[in-house]
């Protein structure tokens, strides 16, 4: 299978598209290397190869950005591909063959050999001012050892999505993705434990052994600012709790005016008047910890 190889300088602000015939290549490489550092910025010595900054690449599916690059080392490799699968079907292929041959000489046995696209279409690339660079492809295209018949893939193979960024989409969702069958857990970072889905998982796996907490900001008498965490003592990760200001009863404004509340709980509907009050008192949202 023969090798194929390109290389050349790449511009400041650049695109550059893998051909269709490099998309099917068995193997491919793309690498960078830095002809002109420029002004440098700095080089972190502690590397063996010591390392610089030079830009950056992002390597694309369309318009859709695959992988972003820093652009990190005066030769630095971008890309790498290699289908495994053809050869080993080849050369399952032609042993195929080879046996039949034996068996009955006369025999004729035909094979074929699909291609894949590769979903990558191009690389692009955004280098600092004064910064040289050439871009060295290296490519081996797809051909089979024993005569085989190699066929293109189908037209839509390895294309990408057609985007859309004018709005929501209108199309309604397919039935069968929804959630995520494997683990039917609420979305990390914002479990409603009225979802009735189980809580994400944590590390360790043990059973829960914080408390829900508020952080609290406020004034004293004289105008002074604090801030502390307030402990609810709710230490059931599933308990729906909020927290809520009310005016303290019977107190008077502190030296600047400002009027003193009282931090009251709200555990599952339940409200729990707590000891904490101060004047012009802000809180945050409960947390567990």
């Amino acid at each position: 299978m023969p090798f194929l190889d390109a290389q050349f300088q790449v511009q400041t602000s650049d695109v550059i598209a893998f051909s269709e015939p490099q998309r099917l290549a068995v193997e491919m490489s793309v690498s960078l290397s830095i002809a002109s550092e420029g002004e440098w910025l700095y080089k972190n010595l502690k590397y063996p190869r010591f390392k610089n900054f030079y830009g950056y690449a992002q390597l694309m599916s369309g318009a859709f950005v695959v992988q972003t690059i820093p652009l990190t080392f005066l030769n630095q490799e971008l890309l790498h591909w290699r289908d495994q699968s053809f050869g080993i079907n080849d050369t399952t292929l032609c042993m195929g063959k080879f046996l039949a041959n034996l068996i009955q000489p006369s025999a004729t046995v035909g094979a074929l050999l699909i291609k894949t696209r590769q979903r990558y279409t191009s690389i692009r690339f955004r280098l600092f001012g004064g910064i040289i660079a050439n871009v060295t492809y290296v490519w081996q295209e797809g051909e089979s050892g024993c005569g085989n018949v190699v066929l293109e893939p189908d037209g839509k193979q390895g294309q990408p999505a057609i985007p859309n960024n004018g709005g929501a989409s209108g199309s309604p969702r397919p039935s069968d993705q929804g959630g995520d069958p494997t683990d039917p857990s609420a979305n990390d970072g914002g479990y409603d434990p009225n979802s009735g889905l189980q809580p994400p998982p944590r590390a360790g796996g043990g059973e829960a052994s914080g408390t829900w907490k508020i952080q609290i900001t406020g004034f004293r008498q004289d105008d002074s600012t604090y801030t502390f965490q307030l402990d609810s003592e709710v230490s059931d990760p599933n308990a729906v709790v909020t927290a809520n200001l009310v005016p303290t009863p019977g107190s008077s404004p502190n030296n600047a005016g400002k009027l003193n509340s009282t931090v009251v709980f709200v555990v599952n509907g339940v409200s729990r008047t707590t000891i904490a009050t101060g004047f012009g008192v802000q809180i945050g949202s409960p947390y567990y910890y």
